[in-house]
């Protein structure tokens, strides 16, 4: 329902206007106070007139973008966990590889000790392949019998000799010698990234 009344502001036109009519002695007066009330409609028709905007304020420029956000992420991350986050790039293999393996140089797999450790019940926390140890993010990739026979064969095929059980920093840090080259490097780390995801 709409105010049948006037607003102040016409009010104070229409008093102006009859003031200024009538011939009152502070026709002046009155006027100046007409010119001020347009000039102050006038700054708030301006100010209405502009478009709201967000200004995100992490980025230079005042704009988001989500590859904006992506990349301060991940500078963050490069900052609080050292010595991960240079191996994890690697553009021959799926995202989904390299979070394999960031997690599981944090030891953030779901192997069967980490969810005994959350509370979940198993019925055993053994290897399920070997039957030999506690299944470990460690065993599960490097000490298991059957995971270390196949990393065997991979360094036999690579002629990189004998497969000593190296911890997980060392086997995903590139610390193994195979190329001199950066290319042969990156694909040594695809080939050892890709057979760590499917055992």
């Amino acid at each position: 329902m709409t105010s049948l009344l006037p607003s102040s502001s016409t009010i104070k036109y229409v008093s102006v206007f009859l003031n200024l009519q009538n011939g009152k002695r502070n026709k002046g007066k009155l006027w100046h106070k007409a010119e001020a009330l347009k000039q102050d409609q006038k700054a708030k028709k301006k100010y209405y007139d502009q478009e709201d905007e967000w200004k995100w304020q992490l980025a230079t420029n005042g704009r988001f973008t989500v590859n904006g956000l992506f990349k301060l992420l991940e500078d963050q991350e490069a900052s609080t966990i050292s010595g991960v986050t240079e191996t994890l790039r690697n553009n021959l293999i799926p995202k989904k590889l390299e979070i394999f393996i960031w997690r599981s140089i944090l030891k953030r797999l779901p192997v069967k000790t980490e969810l005994d450790k959350r509370g979940i019940d198993l019925h055993t926390v053994r290897c399920p392949l070997c039957d030999d140890d506690m299944e470990t993010v460690e065993h599960s990739l490097i000490f298991c019998k059957d995971t270390s026979e196949l990393w065997n064969q991979i360094f036999k095929w690579w002629n990189l000799g004998h497969f000593n059980n190296l911890s997980i920093n060392e086997l995903f840090h590139g610390n193994i010698p195979v190329s001199t080259s950066s290319f042969g490097k990156k694909i040594w780390q695809t080939v050892e990234w890709v057979c760590a995801y499917y055992i």
